[in-house]
């Protein structure tokens, strides 16, 4: 080919040059390569403002809606009045596992908390999926565990709510209502009939919010426990169960002192060593007569091979509770741990009341307790809290326990089965002025009493086990005596079970569906449109 040839245009001359991609609707014009790749980062642009701002807006803005039944999870109007009323910061931390029943309803609750008010932080820590954070926190809010066998550790499962220097510990009883089957202790059997988590986290916030500490005041000079003390005869443990409850804790000597201090809303006497004189009595009668709320564990004083009486007596009887002057003892061996005796044993033997109602299927440790009794003629309205077996009884005579035979039941020995705590206020006719340290907007009452035959369930290596329940024995209490059970009453929610019944025909169609029509259907469809493709 000369060099003069001409190039015709689309010869292979041309093939290194560049061919104009058409564009659709401009036939003949390309677009700069340049220009594609800016408009297709502004488009990305653009959608992740879009995205961003629809979820700012979204944040800001929203409404959340229950598709339940019932509203299950919907907030009252009187949880909602009170986050919105919050002018101060509240933490809440929730010691319970992922597996636990109560999880998923729980955190639901509180991210619909949280949707009402700022001052709201939660922390939901999983002792499985964070044990390290677990630990950490555990320690600070002094959550309770222990060993349930050698390899076994159990911690508290507890909804901690805190504000400042208040705090209230929420535990599973509060948050739900159990319904336990007639052969729980052996199989476990038990069902989740109610679920009252607002009640009790929105009365805990109430609680710390609220500035008011109650005071507890534990009396000295008899020879009681020292509340100070954190021997295994001493009340530390338990008086710090009381303070993180929002409770302050104080010592009264009624030697010195010549009234109960009226700031005290629960005065305790937690095992006097020798009875009470009679002035220092008539104290304690005042104070009862004028609102005040007596806690009392009496017990035995022994001298020598005889028990001697609390000199409580009388005014035990005001509200129909009486006091024996012997020791109980158990003989059933399925309530008697190894090596611990007959006076040293187990009960769930409880009555019909708002302290034993969430232990009721639960281990108590009693440890040389005194039998009390219910004195139905006095006017009072006295409840059993605690009994022990048939096969029990109450030992007046000490000595039998040094001799050859040991200890044995007779003739004037008390019959079981026995009272070892009971409940009570005085009548309506011996209450005298409230005092002005009502608990709730004057609603208190008063005048209530709580008598329990053992200090021992105080003790701070029972106390802190989480395998007995003493300590609720004791919170229980007093809650009771101060009212705080009820502070706020929001209707618990019901738990509904749904069950399907599936014949065998049932499972046979199902089946069916599952791994030959639907898979079926989508190899069909798929054919369909390969098939069209080809076309």
């Amino acid at each position: 080919m000369s060099g003069n040839e001409e190039k015709v245009p689309g010869s292979a001359q041309e093939t290194d040059q560049t061919i104009p991609a058409p564009v659709p609707g401009r036939p003949g014009k390309a677009v700069p390569r340049s220009r594609m790749s800016f408009n297709i980062a502004a488009t990305l642009v653009l959608g992740v403002l879009l995205v961003v701002m629809v979820n700012y807006i979204s944040n800001r803005h929203y409404s959340r809606s229950d598709w339940t039944k019932g509203g299950f999870h919907e907030l009252s109007d009187k949880t909602v009045k009170v986050l919105e009323g919050l002018d101060r910061d509240v933490d809440i931390v929730v010691f319970i596992s992922s597996s636990s029943r109560l999880h998923g309803d729980i955190e639901e609750v509180l991210d619909r908390y949280g949707s009402h008010t700022s001052h709201l932080g939660v922390e939901i820590v999983d002792p499985d999926l964070d044990p390290a954070r677990f630990r950490v926190l555990q320690k600070k809010y002094k959550v309770r565990s222990g060993m349930v066998d050698e390899f076994t550790e159990m911690s508290e499962q507890v909804v901690v709510v805190r504000s400042g220097d208040s705090s209230k510990f929420v535990n599973v009883d509060d948050m739900t209502e159990i319904e336990y089957g007639d052969d729980f202790m052996s199989s476990g059997d038990a069902e989740i009939k109610g679920f009252k988590a607002e009640e009790a986290i929105t009365g805990a916030i109430l609680e710390v919010t609220s500035g008011e500490k109650l005071t507890v005041c534990f009396v000295e000079g008899h020879g009681e426990w020292e509340s100070t003390s954190w021997n295994e005869d001493g009340l530390g443990t338990a008086v710090e169960f009381l303070r993180r409850d929002n409770y302050e804790v104080q010592t009264v000597d009624l030697q010195q002192a010549k009234a109960v201090p009226p700031e005290c809303a629960v005065t305790v006497i937690a095992g006097p060593e020798r009875p009470l004189p009679k002035e220092h009595v008539e104290l304690l009668s005042s104070y009862l007569a004028s609102g005040g709320n007596l806690l009392l564990f009496l017990e035995p004083i022994i001298d020598g091979e005889e028990v001697l009486p609390t000199g409580l007596e009388g005014l035990l009887e005001k509200v129909g509770i009486g006091s024996t002057n012997a020791v109980a003892i158990e003989t059933d061996n399925d309530r008697l741990l190894v090596g611990g005796g007959v006076g040293i044993f187990v009960t769930l033997d409880y009555g019909e009341h708002a302290i034993v109602k969430p232990i009721e299927k639960f281990l108590s440790l009693w440890t040389l307790a005194r039998p009390l009794t219910v004195i139905e003629s006095s006017g009072a309205a006295p409840t059993v809290l605690v009994k022990t077996s048939e096969s029990s009884w109450g030992e007046r005579h000490i000595g039998e326990s040094d001799s050859e035979d040991g200890v044995k039941k007779d003739a004037d020995d008390i019959e079981g089965p026995l009272t070892l705590g009971v409940a009570s206020r005085l009548p309506e006719g011996l209450m005298g002025t409230k005092p002005e340290r009502d608990v709730k907007d004057g609603s208190a009452e008063g005048g209530r009493v709580v008598a329990y035959g053992d200090v021992h369930l105080l003790a701070s290596g029972v106390v802190e086990d989480p395998t007995w329940v003493n300590r609720e024995l004791f919170v229980g209490a007093v809650a009771w005596l101060t009212e705080r059970e009820n502070l706020i009453s929001i209707p618990p929610k019901e738990i509904e079970k749904y069950e399907a019944s599936l014949t065998i025909r049932d499972i046979l169609v199902i089946l069916v569906w599952v791994l030959v029509t639907i898979p079926g259907l989508v190899v069909v469809l798929g054919v369909f449109v390969a098939l069209r493709r080809r076309r």
